[in-house]
């Protein structure tokens, strides 16, 4: 049985619309792949980001991410936690679960999160 995108989410998400720079730190390409690749967010939560890539991430895929919030910059390292492929897309959809941000960065998501919300 498939459990659908929104089943699987632990908060709400907001949808956004930025670049994010990604390195696999470690994968079944960390070894091959060496530079830094660009994406598109597509949404945001306090716990994760899901990201359209045209590369093909594995679940399991250790991140270094990087992306602005009101021009301020979040680094972090994220899990793949799922990645899908709509029919018809050139794209992959991949939800990411932050497993370490820095305290400022992580209050900078929250603010974020709270100004999309409107709380």
């Amino acid at each position: 049985m498939r459990v659908s995108i929104a089943e699987r989410r632990k908060a709400p998400r907001v949808p956004v619309d930025f670049p994010v720079i990604y390195r696999t730190i470690r994968g079944e390409d960390s070894a091959i792949e060496e530079g830094v690749n660009s994406s598109k967010a597509k949404d945001i939560s306090i716990y994760g980001i899901g990201i359209r890539a045209t590369r093909r991430l594995e679940e399991g895929d250790l991140l270094h991410v990087r992306f602005y919030l009101d021009d301020r910059e979040i680094n972090g390292f994220c899990s793949v936690v799922w990645v899908d492929m709509e029919q018809g897309e050139s794209e992959y959809y991949a939800g990411l679960e932050f497993d370490y941000i820095g305290e400022t960065d992580a209050i900078r998501v929250i603010q974020y999160m709270k100004k999309k919300l409107g709380m």
